[in-house]
């Protein structure tokens, strides 16, 4: 069995969190299955080919190939349009790495995440509908995996939802709103959409590689203050007097950390690019602007997932825009704060029990903020609490996005060998 994965890619690591975890799973249920992960990053944090990883104990292969888009790329689906059979079409596809994965799977699976909304350039939004076209074209089973999807109260991303979400055979929605989006739409009439975690909450952090611990801690050291940064709210953000509200936010939250809680602050990047403003480049500006900036430490976006993971996992407090590392700080039941852009960290922490603990970054200034510093650092014990009575039922409602697609995949194996069985009789 082929299975290709879509919207993942290892510069983000989100994405590198939800690209193993899907492999993992799936090798679970298919033992035999072999995986393609096609990315659209010009360069990847790893090389394009075979790979072999352990995923809790669990070793794991997959081939990492690169999802351009271009025109020769749309002229080939269109060939593949025109052509009335499998080989046609699998001639069309010749020689384009992701169209001829396309053609070979058994089933093509997305976990952008976070794509088909308003709050996504309109080119993104284009595109995540042409995946799911371009699976049709080639008659494969298209999943949308533990998504957000909406809003959808710009006509184009309407438009895109309602050509393009009734084609996919499976919707799994992340949240209570999302689903309300899928609703006003009335996609759940128009295909199978069920509600579940996100897959990342079965990421583990553990027995991955043997990496020395990227924040050291012992039992004499003081608290530490995790910030995970996040362009997207920068990108966001007003400008008042000369600087960036959200890079004065997070300067201001080293400083309140350092000077009124004590606390050691850590930087845990989540996105490396190089050559454009990345995380690591918006924790510097944030270091930079902070009277206590030279105490600060920053850990580049360069590191594994589950290395992320785990330096997450030895704070006290995080304070975070990056969606997963909210997710691996709840699997983890580590105390957090979002700083959010989009509706899905609301969803997330509504899940997670927490929802007060949401606030829209690109809004929010220093005076309204610290006192919802302080009191969630008060509440750290009990917010702990909360995340650990949560966790298994999350964990539960993931695995439920794994099964669903599992039962799919084996309700259409049996249904194509019917006429078959008919046939011999």
């Amino acid at each position: 069995m082929n299975i290709l994965l879509i919207g993942a890619n290892f510069k983000n690591k989100g994405a590198e969190a939800m690209a193993l975890t899907a492999i993992r799973e799936f090798s679970e249920r298919f033992p035999d299955a072999h995986f393609t992960v096609a990315s659209y990053a010009a360069r990847e944090a790893l090389p394009y080919g075979e790979h072999t990883l352990s995923i809790r104990e669990r070793a794991c292969t997959f081939r990492l190939i690169r999802n351009q888009k271009s025109l020769s790329t749309a002229l080939r689906i269109l060939a593949a349009t025109l052509s009335p059979t499998k080989a046609l079409r699998a001639r069309a596809a010749q020689g384009n790495a992701y169209l001829e994965a396309v053609a070979s799977a058994d089933i093509v699976i997305d976990i952008s995440g976070f794509a088909l909304t308003d709050k996504r350039p309109l080119h993104r939004r284009v595109v995540f509908v042409a995946e799911i076209l371009t699976a049709k074209i080639f008659r494969k089973p298209f999943v949308v995996f533990t998504q957000a999807v909406g809003p959808f109260k710009e006509l184009p991303t309407r438009w895109l939802a309602k050509i393009g979400l009734p084609l996919a055979d499976l919707v799994c929605a992340r949240g209570e709103s999302t689903v309300e989006h899928l609703e006003s739409l009335s996609i759940p009439s128009k295909t199978k959409v069920i509600r579940c975690a996100d897959s990342a909450y079965l990421f583990s952090c553990t027995g991955q590689d043997a990496s020395p611990k990227l924040i050291a801690r012992t039992s004499l050291d003081q608290s530490v203050i995790g910030i995970v940064p996040n362009t997207n709210v920068f990108e966001r953000a007003k400008t008042i007097d000369g600087v960036n509200s959200y890079t004065a936010l997070l300067a201001a939250t080293i400083d309140h950390s350092i000077e009124k809680l004590g606390a050691r602050v850590v930087f845990i990047c989540h996105e490396h690019y190089e050559g454009r403003k990345d995380d690591q480049w918006l924790a510097h500006e944030a270091v930079g602007h902070a009277k206590h900036g030279k105490s600060v430490e920053v850990i580049s976006g360069d590191h594994s997932a589950a290395e992320l993971k785990s330096a997450i996992g030895a704070v006290d407090l995080l304070i975070a825009s990056r969606f997963h590392s909210l997710v691996a700080a709840n699997s983890l039941a580590v105390p957090s704060i979002a700083l959010a852009w989009a509706h899905k960290y609301h969803e997330l922490f509504a899940e997670a029990g927490i929802p007060e603990l949401v606030f829209d970054g690109e809004d929010l200034v220093v005076s309204e903020f610290i006192p919802h510093l302080d009191r969630a650092w008060n509440r750290r014990n009990e917010i702990a609490h909360t995340l650990r009575g949560k966790q298994e039922s999350l964990r539960s409602s993931a695995r439920g996005a794994f099964d669903a697609v599992a039962e799919m995949v084996k309700a259409n194996t049996a249904q194509r060998r019917e006429p078959s069985h008919r046939n011999a009789a």
